[in-house]
């Protein structure tokens, strides 16, 4: 991990990310929830999310969720 992780801009950076996985994943929720699992909408709902969530794995030099 870098030294610098918790320097003020890159806590802010972090922050940033988790508050637009935590809408992504909200949204793939609510799909779910209208749509139903399988519905085409919760299906790109859950891979917006998924896409966020390697975000922040990249930004803290984290490997791969599915390595």
């Amino acid at each position: 991990m870098p030294r610098d992780l918790y320097s003020p801009d890159r806590m802010e950076a972090l922050a940033f990310l988790q508050l637009d996985y935590a809408e992504a994943a909200m949204d793939a929720v609510f799909a779910i929830y209208r749509h139903g699992a399988l519905s085409r909408d919760a299906i790109r709902a859950r891979a917006d999310a998924m896409r966020k969530a390697d975000e922040i794995a990249a930004f803290l030099d984290l490997p791969h969720w599915n390595d």
